[in-house]
């Protein structure tokens, strides 16, 4: 026997009522959400339905949005009635303006987000203190200072690598700051053929206790797990950073001048009974032991104070994939990095490599007193950057700091009169070439420079000009901040925060004014009649070559290029157009040739055409092809190579423009795929080159002041 039962189906219903409030000063939507319940009724024995609606309890929360745009800087409008609309707008605006002064310090006299000077200082009882309440916990909670998976998990920890010995050494100055250490030094000991063996890095903070510097050199072990308010957070720098460089590394440490208790790990050595506790390799229990000779030897050089200065001191040994290898180029390059990474943390921090005092570096060249900033008499200039206001997940607003510069196309050049390539590149043309993009800083402390994004693509003319966004460590997910702090993934809402900024308008505006500048820079060398050899060697040699005779078409169009010409370089030199026309239609030698370095529309990276009687060969200054390759190096050797191909470039063009339509499309198909190919090879080309001493010389003498 059948029953008759009726079935209940019940599901949520929303609408939303829109409405618009002003609140402290600010014009706001309000969306008010209201939820009720949908119950449907149905019976098997019939085909009737029916429905109720019931309300449910209004949640307290509404769905705010703010109407305003991110703002410029001190221009526009940047609201301080952020987020929090349901608070008093009088307290609100008194919480917004303690926010952004937290949030703000002033460095080399430019207003930065950044760490404040003792932001994160605690007194040293209060530093050993938390130390010895996490390494309680830990023992509590039958932690037995395991490393989980010892030689795989090493191994894969080795092969995620650091991008270079720089971002290793950061994790342990990060540290170092942390701890309030005054003076940090990096110092290297040495072979006979000047090869780095060992390096140390020295500091005179708070200094660590023993059971804290065991659990130190564990990943994940750290007092300061999950804080927002220094640099670290995971307690995977020391380790981590350490076995990227070398298969050794050791920790002594002490609280006091009294003596040093040292903990360490050797990867050769995971299978022998010293880390072996109950067939688990696990970190070997702390030991007093006196620190290398070396290093005492450097620390009583360079220490006002001597040992007794001294607190921790963390040593490298076995460096089997240290890139630096020379130490030439390890101290320029460390000094490069630590200058750029922690320059506004100089002023109050001390770094030294092997008794060089590091000095700051603004890769947008705009900090007086910071390196290279003078080392000749152009400056960069400051363009006016942007501060947008982004709330975190909790709603809270957050500054992020967007600071934009311009260099001139002879800024990074020590002859004014050429391209800055090869060596007559000054030391500032590879700081910018290894920060050309967002270079993005957290709290003040560069992570990352990004060269690729959902806005642009950063291309060699963008060394130009200087991007940097400073933002505080609240907003770390959004900016897709690693563990190892030295890659940046920004989220869509960033890039939606800089849109709505104007920030694109600004990037095309400094980009047009590169490109401007650039023309100029290159009708100003041919005015002074600087010509290529090969232009001499083509005019006298003509007669030997084979052309056929121009199309009445083909005349037609050259003639058509001399006059667009004669015009653009009226337009260009402000000289009279008849006076430039007599110079232009002057009868021109038979196979005259001249070879012309600007930008190109289309990107091509060459173009051939007829202008009047002469042959003209132009390389686009905007293509890699030109900045990586055509224009680098100088003296007999480059002279030679850049005639060559410009004869090459002139037989292929003669084939070119002497071919009927059918050859004229090919070349000018096969051009776009050349040009297409070049762009992403070229770039590349100095990573595939090999190295030996004489280019660690040069890159030395390059970024060295």
């Amino acid at each position: 026997m059948a029953t008759n039962m009726n079935t209940r189906t019940t599901k949520q219903v929303r609408r939303v009522k829109k409405s618009t409030k002003t609140i402290g000063g600010v014009p706001l939507e309000i969306e008010e959400v209201e939820v009720s319940k949908l119950s449907t009724y149905s019976s098997p024995s019939t085909e009737h339905q029916c429905s109720v609606e019931s309300k449910m309890k209004p949640k307290k929360e509404e769905n705010k949005k703010l109407l305003f745009p991110f703002g410029f800087g001190s221009q526009g409008s940047s609201p301080t009635a952020k987020l929090d609309l349901l608070e008093d707008p009088a307290l609100q605006k008194q919480k917004n303006a303690k926010l952004q002064s937290e949030s703000t310090v002033i460095s080399s006299g430019l207003s930065r987000t950044a760490i404040k000077k003792g932001e994160t200082k605690m007194s040293k009882q209060e530093a050993l203190n938390r130390q010895e309440k996490y390494v309680t916990r830990i023992s509590k909670e039958g932690f037995n200072f395991g490393i989980t998976i010892a030689k795989a998990f090493v191994n894969s920890i080795r092969d995620l690598g650091y991008k270079d010995p720089g971002t290793a050494m950061n994790e342990l100055v990060d540290n170092a700051i942390e701890s309030d250490a005054q003076e940090i030094h990096i110092a290297t000991e040495v072979d006979k053929s000047d090869k780095v063996t060992s390096i140390a890095i020295i500091d005179d903070g708070h200094g660590m206790i023993p059971e804290m510097a065991r659990a130190s050199l564990v990943w994940g072990g750290t007092d300061r797990e999950g804080s927002r308010k220094g640099f670290g957070r995971y307690g995977y720098g020391l380790p981590s950073a350490s076995v990227s460089q070398g298969l050794s590394y050791s920790v002594f440490t002490r609280t006091d001048s009294s003596d040093f208790y040292k903990v360490g790990m050797d990867l050769d050595e995971l299978d022998s009974e010293q880390y072996l506790q109950n067939n688990q390799v696990v970190i070997p229990k702390p030991v007093k032991a006196e620190l290398p000779k070396w290093v005492a030897s450097y620390i009583q050089a360079n220490f006002k104070n001597g040992l007794s200065s001294v607190r921790t001191v963390v040593v490298w040994d076995k460096l089997d994939r240290l890139a630096w290898k020379k130490t030439d180029t390890f101290d320029a390059r460390m000094k490069e990095n630590l200058g750029l990474t922690y320059r506004n943390f100089l002023s109050w921090h001390k770094l030294v490599v092997n008794g060089m005092k590091v000095e700051p570096l603004d890769p947008l060249f705009t900090t007086e007193g910071g390196r290279f900033f003078d080392i000749d008499e152009e400056r960069a200039e400051v363009i006016p950057g942007m501060d947008l206001n982004i709330p975190d997940s909790n709603g809270e607003i957050h500054v992020v700091k967007v600071r934009l510069s311009y260099m001139s196309p002879t800024f990074m050049a020590i002859d004014k009169t050429r391209p800055a390539a090869g060596k007559n590149a000054n030391p500032r043309f590879n700081v910018r070439k290894r920060n050309n993009g967002f270079v993005v800083c957290r709290n003040g402390r560069q992570i990352d420079v990004v060269k690729q994004n959902d806005l642009t693509t950063f291309q060699n003319n963008d060394r130009h000009m200087g991007i940097e966004l400073n933002f505080p460590a609240a907003l770390d997910e959004m900016f897709g901040v690693t563990t190892s702090k030295q890659q940046i993934t920004l989220s869509d809402k960033v890039w939606d925060h800089l849109s709505a900024a104007g920030f694109e308008r600004a990037l095309s505006d400094i980009r047009k004014r590169i490109g401007r500048a650039k023309k100029e820079m290159a009708i100003e060398i041919e005015k002074d009649g600087v010509h290529n050899p090969s232009e001499e060697l083509i005019r006298e040699n003509s007669k030997f070559i084979r052309r056929k005779p121009l199309t009445d078409e083909a005349a037609e169009e050259a003639k058509r290029n001399q006059e667009n010409r004669i015009k653009q370089k009226a337009k260009e030199s402000g000289v009279d157009i008849e006076v430039l026309r007599k110079q232009y239609l002057m009868p021109s030698a038979a196979g005259s040739f001249e070879v012309r370095f600007e930008p190109i529309s289309g990107n091509v990276f060459y173009s051939v055409q007829q202008e009047g009687g002469k042959f003209v060969l132009t390389y686009n200054t905007n293509h890699p092809f030109y900045e990586n390759f055509y224009s680098v190096g100088s003296g007999p050797l480059a002279i030679r190579y850049r005639a060559g191909l410009d004869v090459f470039f002139y037989s292929m063009g003669v084939q070119e423009l002497d071919g009927n339509s059918e050859i004229r499309a090919f070349y000018t198909a096969e051009k776009i795929g050349w040009t297409d190919k070049l762009s992403v090879l070229m770039p590349r080309l100095d990573e595939y080159l090999p190295t030996n001493f004489e280019d660690d010389q040069q890159a030395t003498e390059e970024i060295s002041a």
